[in-house]
């Protein structure tokens, strides 16, 4: 918006703030946040809150623990709970509940899953409402198990794109990870390094080698859960020439060497399955 002020010598234009016009522009939207109950996105959303108090609806895509806290649990503890909400709590006093429960809408979902792991008709129903999509969801374990790496870090975003051209093509914006060196050590600058240096990289055909390196691994431990688990983390580690190592990719793919990953502890084997139905390898719940 801009407003202009004329005299007989000049003319004032005044525009809008950057804030200003976002908060314009997203008054009234519904947005759909993923990993919410990280870091990052647990500020966003208070932020957002915040600043854009007129906003539609802020939905929360969570997943449920293994222990059977739901969704709308965590929402309540590990996000409205935060400290991070302790100046809009101060702002809002006694309104604080009610307004977020206007607000937030936790969603009980899976980006491991098709369709966000979400029935048909909730599906549909969020992309009639959703007009804007941000996901900062992702594993950033140091060592991550390369099938949990490839679900959640590259599989994970293609599903929220896939999910954002459902809503209408909504407005997408992906929030990568902070762990992004490979298996490189030492001093590591915050350059840029162009896909030149390091050879051609076809997504697609990267994403079929580690699914078919996924089901080796599957195939040669399927009896052996905790010798799976190893291979898994062990593969994510060993130093590859396929480029998609030496610029980052899976995201996850940083190391650190003394983790204590490479000692299966006692609880390993009552983890949870994976969630493709397979046996014998499993898949860490957090």
């Amino acid at each position: 918006h801009r407003t202009t002020l004329k005299s007989d010598k000049f003319v004032i234009v005044q525009t809008q703030s950057l804030p200003e016009r976002i908060a314009d522009r997203i008054e009234g939207q519904e947005i759909l946040v993923t990993g919410a109950t990280g870091f990052l996105a647990k500020i966003f959303v208070e932020k957002l809150l915040r600043a854009v108090p007129r906003i539609g609806k802020i939905h929360l895509l969570v997943r449920p623990r293994s222990d059977g806290t739901s969704a709308e649990q965590r929402v309540r503890r590990e996000i409205l709970g935060s400290s991070a909400f302790d100046r809009l709590r101060a702002v809002l006093g006694p309104g604080f509940d009610t307004f977020v429960a206007k607000k937030v809408n936790a969603v009980s979902g899976d980006l491991t899953h098709d369709q966000l792991g979400l029935s048909t008709d909730v599906y549909r129903s969020l992309t009639k409402r959703v007009t804007l999509v941000v996901n900062s969801a992702a594993t950033v374990t140091f060592d991550e198990r390369l099938d949990a790496a490839v679900g959640l870090n590259i599989r994970g975003p293609l599903r929220m794109l896939q999910f954002a051209k459902d809503c209408g093509n909504a407005p997408f914006m992906h929030v990568s990870t902070a762990y992004v060196s490979g298996v490189r050590e030492g001093d590591i600058p915050e350059t840029l390094v162009p896909p030149e240096q390091s050879g051609p990289i076809d997504l697609d055909r990267t994403l079929e080698e580690l699914d078919a390196l996924t089901r080796e691994v599957r195939r040669r431990f399927a009896n052996d859960g905790s010798a799976c688990r190893r291979e898994f983390i062990q593969t994510t580690r060993t130093p590859s020439p396929n480029p998609w190592r030496n610029n980052s990719w899976p995201a996850t793919a940083k190391t650190s060497r003394s983790s204590s990953s490479d000692r299966p502890s006692s609880k390993a084997a009552t983890r949870s399955p994976l969630r493709d139905g397979s046996t014998g390898c499993e898949w860490p719940t957090r």
